[in-house]
């Protein structure tokens, strides 16, 4: 370690004062011999807390320091100092001389973001004006996860948020009937007039596509997709499960639901497990708590007769559980072939 003697030290102490590091490097070199850089100086200058002519900040300085540093931060202060008081002070020495006064400056501006985010229609032009607006120097990343923390979403990512919970609909539509249907679709239902193209890049990215020519011909004969028309597309929340859409005269509907008829708190399952089997029969409409208590049981079969069984296990159980008695443990005893049930 480079340890600076006595008579270093107050050469500096002597000097800097009246000219800050230049200074004391030249009186170093010129009667010491010594070599000592800027960063060496600055540093031993801030353990003597030596100050140099630069250091001193006027009443009137500090005064608009102590008023707009908290809300502004030390970009946006320097600029105001500097154009009221004609001064040259830089967001450096700013920041300086904030911490020796121990202001800090407040982390976030709720008031402003909560006014402000939905006028941008992504977090980048949010998080640009933010920082123009309040000189901040805060990363993308922290601004977004501070606009998680808030609950806060763009209008783009509003905008995403109401396309999916009509993308079953939307892409049932978006493949026989095209574009431009699907633009009514979104305008009509969710109030959003999106471009041809921002539809198309929607759609394709989750593996929707329009349909070829093989279809025009229908198209050109009826005008529109005939009713009973069954599409086969990915689900909105299971990329590798399929669903069947059934064109109805209210628009495009679940095909199990169709079929079942729709009853709120139910669920339409397969009881084969196969989405493409369209025979009525093999569709059932249960309570959704069944429907969950099966896959958790492992009821969920591609017999259809281990199926029904499973429907009428999740009516015993609940009525077990109803009455206090332990519904896993009589799994575990079935599947251990040990149940002894005395009634």
């Amino acid at each position: 370690m480079n340890y600076w003697s006595k008579e270093e030290d107050d050469i500096l102490l002597k000097y800097y004062p009246l000219g800050g590091s230049e200074l004391v490097i030249n009186e170093l070199k010129r009667q010491l011999n010594s070599n000592r850089d800027k960063i060496s100086v600055y540093n031993r200058s801030r353990k003597l807390c030596a100050i140099s002519k630069n250091d001193h900040w006027s009443k009137e300085e500090d005064n608009i320091l102590i008023e707009y540093y908290p809300e502004y931060g030390p970009k946006k202060v320097s600029e105001i100092i500097n154009n009221t008081l004609k001064t040259n002070r830089t967001e450096y020495a700013t920041k300086t001389r904030a911490r020796r006064l121990n202001i800090t400056m407040v982390m976030y501006h709720d008031d402003w973001i909560y006014k402000n985010y939905k006028k941008y229609k992504t977090r980048s032009e949010l998080w640009n004006a933010y920082k123009n607006t309040f000189g901040s120097t805060m990363t993308l990343g922290s601004f977004n996860k501070h606009m998680g923390c808030l609950g806060l979403k763009s209008e783009r990512e509003d905008r995403i948020d109401k396309l999916n919970e009509i993308f079953d609909e939307l892409s049932a539509i978006y493949t026989y009937e095209g574009i431009k249907k699907a633009q009514e679709i979104i305008l009509n239902k969710t109030g959003i007039h999106m471009t041809c193209g921002s539809i198309s890049n929607y759609m394709n990215r989750r593996g929707v596509y329009v349909l070829d020519s093989t279809i025009s011909s229908i198209r050109s004969k009826y005008r529109s997709i005939p009713i009973g028309t069954i599409s086969f597309h990915k689900c909105s929340d299971r990329k590798d499960n399929i669903i069947a859409m059934v064109k109805t005269d209210t628009g495009w509907k679940s095909y199990g639901q169709y079929i079942c008829g729709t009853k709120e708190g139910y669920l339409a399952i397969p009881l084969d497990n196969d989405q493409k089997n369209l025979n009525p029969e093999n569709w059932m409409l249960i309570p959704k708590k069944d429907a969950a208590k099966m896959i958790v049981y492992g009821f969920r079969s591609d017999n259809p007769e281990i199926t029904k069984t499973g429907v009428l296990w999740c009516k015993l159980v609940e009525s077990l559980e109803s009455q206090g008695i332990n519904a896993t443990e009589i799994v575990n005893n079935i599947e251990d072939g040990l149940l002894n049930i005395s009634f």
